[in-house]
């Protein structure tokens, strides 16, 4: 597995699967801009629903989520906070486009191909432990 620190976010790349961790502004230009798949993430999640942390996902979803070859775009979504929710469902009513919007609770265990991801509540945020990396709110 390979972490890498994007402005404002982190991804985590296994054989069969990307995952980023928020996206702020400009998250999709900074993901191509570090080499990383042009395929874009297969998976997302957030450490918070906050806006500095999700400022890019509508642009990022207009990158890599339309005319996908490969399942749904995964979004995994604190169930506490509706605003990742509420912006995924705007975009795809306006762009008929797939995702997959699964809901974590805090303490819930998911993974995404290698990726082996736990959340656990810390405020109004989550921190998330990817195979055993951390990622706090910041």
């Amino acid at each position: 597995m390979q972490r890498v620190e994007l402005p404002g976010a982190v991804a985590f790349l296994a054989k069969d699967s990307a995952l980023l961790v928020d996206c702020p502004e400009g998250t999709a230009q900074a993901w191509l801009d570090a080499g990383l798949p042009k395929s874009g993430p297969t998976g997302l999640c957030f450490t918070s629903g906050h806006w500095p942390r999700i400022a890019g996902l509508y642009g990022l979803l207009g990158h890599f989520a339309l005319d996908r070859e490969q399942p749904p775009l995964r979004l995994l979504v604190d169930m506490r906070n509706q605003e990742v929710e509420q912006l995924a469902g705007a975009f795809m009513r306006s762009n008929q486009a797939q995702l997959s919007v699964e809901a974590d609770w805090p303490g819930s265990v998911l993974t995404l191909g290698a990726l082996r991801l736990r959340s656990r509540a810390e405020g109004e945020g989550l921190i998330w432990n990817v195979n055993g990396h951390q990622v706090k709110p910041q």
